[in-house]
């Protein structure tokens, strides 16, 4: 419908804006900072494009610039729009004093009669907690959030995550389950699936498991900007050895056969910087067909180790990373050499192995 609001308004910079937040919402962010561009081109005031910008440059974690923008809207007109998206933005990026005092100036601006606009902001605040370990502050944003809107289905999503959490399995599976069953996104049945395993319940725990496992393939394969990360997320939580889940569906999915590379090879050539902290890894194709590549990276504190078990088992080793590549891939010698994965890490790395094709390389 974007698309043919453009095709049919080629001159119009509102359907520029209707095209930008609907490719924004697939995650195709550099396509959605093309069109707001395009928007001002055509004439529409920057206020405008500003808020649209500023809601990008956010998700991408540009939050210097998402900041300027945020500011100097709510400089110029402190409503409640613009100190709430303010919240929002102070929220995601951990600022906890500035997030928690704008979240009152907020709610003291807000005029309306809709619900949803407060819902959002105890949400917002809600991850904010989260992302700090605060969980019974996260419990009562989130059931703030879900009792001003019952029907908002992330915050009860979350509300659950946190409950089981807090010890509340039976509670967190309850709400969980009518959200796992009704929803087409597979985040819930995701949940579901880790929270009934971690109670020991893995025949339900399966059964939720294949069926985001499905979805997960399906929504990759269509909108692989936007799913990408969450199907990441769900084939790491599966477990540490992801092609090793006991579940045919997810086996079938990340077709990871007997080895954590998909058939893929560390080259010799893979370095680590003098510094310590950065390196490339350079990862041989050896014919790949898969939707996903994993590699995990130990620190071993003493001689190479000649096989992953002793990588797994041994005192001196430390599972570190998780490198994770989000197809679907076919790859094969004649149309790629290689993968070329820089990386860099907080802390100095003394020996650094990863896990590919049954062998640990340096």
């Amino acid at each position: 419908m974007a698309e043919q609001l453009v095709r049919d308004a080629a001159t119009d910079g509102t359907a520029f804006v209707a095209r930008a937040r609907t490719r924004a919402v697939f995650h195709r962010f550099t396509d959605a900072l093309d069109d707001i561009d395009r928007a001002e081109r055509l004439g529409l005031d920057a206020e405008t494009t500003n808020r649209d910008r500023a809601a990008i440059f956010q998700a991408v974690g540009r939050y210097d610039e998402a900041l300027a923008i945020r500011k100097e809207a709510a400089d110029r007109r402190a409503s409640f729009e613009n100190v709430a998206a303010l919240v929002g933005l102070y929220a995601e990026s951990g600022e906890i004093d500035a997030a928690e005092r704008l979240y009152a100036e907020s709610r003291r601006r807000y005029r309306g009669v809709s619900p949803f606009p407060l819902a959002l902001l105890d949400f917002q605040l809600g991850l904010m907690w989260m992302s700090e370990g605060r969980w019974d502050d996260a419990r009562t944003s989130f059931d703030a959030a879900r009792r001003r809107v019952p029907a908002y289905a992330p915050a009860q999503g979350h509300l659950a995550e946190v409950e089981a959490e807090l010890g509340g399995i039976e509670s967190a599976v309850a709400r969980l389950y009518p959200l796992a069953v009704s929803s087409d996104d597979p985040d819930y049945a995701a949940q579901l699936a880790r929270i009934l395993g971690e109670a020991g319940r893995v025949h339900e725990s399966r059964h939720w498991c294949g069926l985001a496992a499905a979805r997960y393939d399906e929504l990759v394969t269509r909108h692989p900007e936007a799913f990408a990360d969450h199907a990441a997320e769900f084939w790491l939580a599966a477990g540490a050895n992801p092609d090793k889940t006991d579940n045919a569906a997810l086996d079938k999915l990340i077709k990871l056969p007997g080895a954590d590379c998909a058939n893929l090879e560390m080259d010799s050539t893979s370095t680590i910087a003098p510094d310590g902290k950065s390196g490339i890894l350079v990862v041989n194709t050896k014919a790949t067909a898969g939707t996903a590549i994993l590699l995990r990276g130990y620190e071993y504190t003493g001689p190479l180790p000649e096989t992953v078990e002793e990588l797994e088992t041994n005192e001196d080793s430390s599972l570190k990373w998780y490198v994770l590549m989000v197809g679907p891939f076919d790859l094969n010698s004649s149309n790629c050499n290689a993968l070329i994965i820089p990386f860099t890490v907080e802390t100095s790395i003394t020996n650094l192995y990863f896990v590919s094709d049954g062998e640990a390389k340096s």
